[in-house]
């Protein structure tokens, strides 16, 4: 069978991934850290993989190849989706990008939650009619929003999307008369978890650690959000970009 480096082009270099056999490519762990540290510069100039972090980063290589046996041994559900917590300056959202884009997820939908937030607060909760939730998408800077009031109603943003992602996803289920289980719900079976093939899963960043995650939504959305995300930590909180300011 034929044989071949697996190569990718950064800014004109080359960078060897690992080696594809047919149709199949059996990717390195180490070579693909150089090419993301490569090209997350083309997303932020300041970009750089710290040696502390790259647990973070072999967790998500695991999962976004899909290694049942892996993860299943380190805690990791590949059903669920990404919730990245740390610090400002970490390099979440660049992070996300490069293992969603590179790992055929296509051209996700970003939201900033700052700016859902907004939105809802001027147009109401149907802002969030436009967010596709049979399909994957990411939420960046989750807890940067500031409280929702549409006309005098306070509106938990972050629990309406997850609400709404649940509702759309995990439809109710309830024994007909025959004692068979039908679906009670208008889900489009091809578009949601119902189809692995075609899992809609959300991917996040946020700058809360869990303790501040709690105290800012409640109990009930911390239990919510666990029950969909993965919750991978930053061992550091080292705020990449302020290493890299220009002091005089």
């Amino acid at each position: 069978m034929n044989k071949r480096d697996f190569i990718k082009l950064v800014n004109g270099n080359e960078y060897k991934l690992g080696v594809k056999v047919g149709s199949k490519v059996d990717l390195e762990f180490d070579l693909l850290m150089k090419y993301f540290e490569a090209l997350g510069k083309k997303y932020n100039p300041d970009f750089f993989i710290d040696e502390m972090d790259i647990p973070v980063f072999e967790k998500l290589f695991y999962y976004f190849t899909q290694n049942k046996i892996w993860c299943s041994t380190n805690n990791i559900n590949i059903n669920k989706g990404i919730m990245l917590v740390g610090g400002n300056g970490v390099g979440k959202s660049t992070i996300l990008r490069l293992f969603t884009e590179f790992f055929g997820m296509g051209k996700l939908k970003y939201y900033s939650m700052s700016e859902l937030g907004e939105k809802v607060s001027r147009d109401g909760l149907s802002t969030l009619d436009a967010i596709n939730f049979s399909r994957a998408f990411v939420i960046d800077d989750v807890g940067s929003e500031k409280e929702s009031m549409y006309f005098g109603i306070r509106t938990e943003v972050f629990n309406s999307i997850l609400m709404k992602f649940e509702h759309k996803n995990f439809p109710a289920y309830k024994p007909d008369e025959e004692g068979l289980i039908s679906l009670i719900s208008n889900a489009d079976k091809e578009t949601t978890r119902l189809n692995p093939s075609k899992p809609a899963r959300i991917y996040a960043s946020t700058n809360l650690c869990l303790d501040e995650f709690e105290e800012r939504y409640g109990k009930r959305v911390y239990s919510r959000m666990a029950g969909f995300f993965n919750i991978l930590n930053f061992p550091t909180r080292t705020d990449k970009r302020a290493l890299l300011a220009n002091v005089v």
